[in-house]
């Protein structure tokens, strides 16, 4: 004896209600790997290398685009300084950048040399 039709239905809808939670975490992961339209990683990596061997950034004035520059910055963490800078007060210090939801005190350690306030 079979299992009754609705059970086969239920257990497809599972499966491709997994399959696409799957692809759907699989997009957002592959996010932080975003790079400026266009250019190839060797070449964004490049030119992030040059900006930053020839000043640093400072933090209370710099774009998205410039933010970027820093090893292992993601779209959404150089969104979120911005917005924070916006929304609340100019930075005094570097270590203050541990306050912006989703930056780590490890994270800041590693961009220290490269930024100024």
């Amino acid at each position: 004896m079979s299992p009754p039709r609705e059970t086969h239905s239920l257990l497809r809808l599972l499966a491709v209600i997994f399959l696409a939670l799957l692809l759907f975490f699989l997009v957002i992961c592959s996010v932080k790997y975003e790079t400026a339209p266009g250019k190839t990683v060797e070449q964004w990596q490049a030119e992030r290398s040059d900006a930053l061997d020839s000043k640093p950034i400072n933090i209370n004035v710099a774009t998205v685009e410039e933010l970027l520059q820093l090893e292992d910055m993601t779209v959404r963490q150089a969104e979120r300084i911005v917005e924070y800078r916006e929304r609340f007060v100019r930075f005094t210090s570097v270590d203050e950048l541990a306050y912006v939801n989703g930056i780590s005190e490890t994270d800041v350690a590693r961009w220290t040399p490269y930024i100024i306030i």
